[in-house]
């Protein structure tokens, strides 16, 4: 990921946008685990709001990354499928309470 931050050509604000992205896919996906393990529990838990202002902003950040930023940093961003699998069920859930 250095290396496509590094990039003399690369506009700032795409830089800190790209490890804004970064942070908040991780913080998301570890939200949908959280989610995912209490509902194993038997505890039924719903998408806050905190949840979807954090989805709004991820969907905020690849549309100003743009499409060529968000091929260059894809590559760097080491998510399992499943972990974007959960990302995607909290984007979904969070539609359901809109």
């Amino acid at each position: 990921m250095e290396t496509v931050l590094r990039s003399k050509s690369m506009n700032s604000k795409v830089g800190r946008d790209m490890v804004y992205y970064f942070h908040l896919h991780t913080e998301l996906v570890l939200s949908a685990e959280q989610l995912l393990l209490a509902r194993e529990q038997g505890i039924n838990v719903s998408i806050d709001k905190e949840i979807i202002e954090k989805l709004t902003k991820f969907h905020g950040l690849e549309k100003s990354i743009g499409k060529a930023g968000m091929k260059a940093l894809r590559p760097h961003l080491h998510f399992s499928h499943k972990e974007l699998w959960e990302v995607h069920l909290l984007d979904d859930e969070s539609h359901h309470h809109h």
